[in-house]
């Protein structure tokens, strides 16, 4: 009696564990894509065919120079970006809140030195 009551609880915890729906598997690629002559130009990862993580788009020429870190979160742009100039200096920084500019945009000279500021909430300049 008490194997077939053992045996009755197996099979019942077996049965709710295959009729439990999992949830599908999420996809996670990074994508290159490359200039013409095969220089890396862009690369970014991808969660369920989205942008997911931070964007990296290089100069062109082979430097390996960075021109911009985007970050994105289910296809949009979501947390800080920064843009660089030529001599690798942060030129532009903003933070993104589900695809809209939220807290301060900063923006400096070729040396590196802030130029400017300007503050958004949610998308709406809040003050320059």
């Amino acid at each position: 009696m008490k194997r077939a009551f053992i045996l009755i609880i197996n099979l019942a915890v077996f049965s709710l564990a295959c009729s439990h729906k999992s949830k599908p598997e999420q996809s996670k690629i990074i994508i290159k894509k490359v200039y013409k002559q095969g220089l890396l130009y862009k690369e970014f990862p991808t969660l369920n065919r989205k942008k997911h993580g931070i964007e990296i788009t290089y100069y062109g020429g082979g430097s390996g120079r960075i021109l911009s870190k985007i970050s994105f979160r289910n296809g949009v742009k979501h947390g800080v970006c920064i843009y660089f100039n030529l001599y690798q200096n942060v030129s532009e920084k903003v933070n993104y809140v589900n695809g809209k500019k939220h807290g301060a945009e900063t923006f400096y000279n070729m040396s590196g030195n802030l130029i400017k500021t300007v503050y958004y909430k949610h998308g709406v300049v809040i003050k320059k």
